[in-house]
């Protein structure tokens, strides 16, 4: 199963949340889990890897909560290496629940059994949060927001805060959880603070590389440069590594790992100052690399079946964004006066004039699809994506 990247939010504290907190700014990031119906699970995955795993001591105390003190070894091993950057697969899940989960959900059964009255007008969720802060000794902390971003957020502790004027004195140590809901769906995600993200983010890069590079002098020199989580291709770019940017994007595995581990691989994403990797590909004398990077962001990264090859509707709408993305770029241009702008211009003005072209193209194309029902054969499809 595919799940999201983790990444990196900036959390502001708004409403609901306590007097004390409000105003304040977080950042953690937000890591997607194979069960985000779970509240359970997250719990204990985000309790396990709230403190150093070098810390053996303190990992025992914390196994030992969950309620089984014999966990194997295997199982402590997993755990600590656990990276969500490098591998977000099944794998974990199906050994924590036999030795974690289901003895700590026996624990939370038997104090909701034991609190009844005082629970007994709570949703099951909030009983599961709530009877876990309890057994764990540490306040959870859900960050709710709409899935249209982080413009509405909520903050909302387990237990229930009982005076509104108190913060929480254990605020820095609280388990927290990201809550996302739509119109006919929700869901939990874990979280890590943003230090310990960004060292398990250097590793799955390092071991990314080495998995495409054999030059453990240029790994070292790639993961040293500054800004490489905030913006990998620009880091790259301004780096002086522009050449290397090809190989790396060009193979579809390495390119998924990449984005696998939360780094924007994607040429429109904007660094601080508003710009992207298409505005430094166009400074570059060589225009290669402004092509190259223009046609990884039209066939959307591939990050989906299909293709400016193989179009359907979803290809169609890339399209019509890169025109306002490409376009934006003039305007860039312009207000940091950069000489020999009309260069530049020509440049711009001709991936315009190509990308309508693409878009009239795609569009003809899926109108002769769906009038002969063209991928509805498998063999067909298949063919299609060679």
């Amino acid at each position: 199963m595919d799940i999201s990247p983790p990444v990196l939010r900036k959390v502001p504290l708004l409403s609901g949340t306590l007097p004390t907190l409000r105003g304040m700014t977080i950042e953690l990031w937000e890591v997607s889990v194979l069960r985000p119906d779970d509240v359970v699970w997250c719990v204990v995955l985000s309790y396990l890897k709230s403190f150093p795993s070098t810390n053996n001591q303190e990992f025992s105390a914390h196994l030992n909560q969950l309620g089984n003190t014999k966990v194997s070894a295997n199982i402590k091993t997993r755990i600590k290496h656990y990276n969500p950057f490098l591998s977000r697969n099944a794998g974990l899940y199906d050994e924590l629940v036999t030795e974690l989960i289901t003895p700590f959900r026996e624990k939370i059964n038997s104090y909701i059994s034991v609190h009844e009255t005082n629970l007994k007008f709570a949703d099951s969720v909030t009983k599961e949060l709530t009877a876990s802060a309890v057994l764990l000794s540490h306040d959870i902390a859900v960050i709710s927001y709409p899935e249209n971003g982080l413009n509405c957020i909520e903050l909302k502790f387990f237990p229930a805060v009982n005076n509104p004027e108190s913060p929480r004195l254990n605020f820095d140590k609280c388990i927290f959880l990201f809550y996302t809901f739509g119109d006919s769906w929700s869901k939990f995600s874990t979280s890590l603070q943003k230090d310990q993200g960004l060292a398990m983010q250097k590793i799955a890069l390092k071991e990314i590389l080495r998995r495409h590079f054999k030059q453990n002098k240029l790994i070292k020199r790639i993961c040293l440069l500054p800004d490489i989580s905030d913006n990998f291709l620009i880091a790259l770019i301004k780096g002086g590594y522009d050449y290397i940017i090809h190989s790396l994007l060009k193979s579809a595995y390495i390119s998924k790992k990449l984005w696998s581990a939360g780094l924007k691989i994607d040429p429109r994403a904007e660094d601080k100052t508003g710009k992207n990797a298409l505005f430094y590909a166009l400074l570059n004398p060589n225009s290669y690399l402004l092509y190259f990077l223009y046609d990884f962001a039209a066939n959307a990264c591939f990050r989906t079946g299909n293709s400016i090859r193989c179009p359907n509707s979803l290809i169609v709408e890339n399209l019509v964004l890169m025109t306002e993305c490409v376009a934006k770029l003039k305007e860039v241009v312009k207000c940091l006066c950069v000489n020999s702008t009309d260069s530049y211009f020509a440049r711009i003005d001709e991936l315009l004039q190509f990308n309508k072209f693409q878009i009239d193209i795609c569009q003809r194309i899926n109108k002769v699809n769906q009038s002969i029902n063209y991928y509805d054969s498998p063999e067909i499809y298949h063919e299609a994506n060679q």
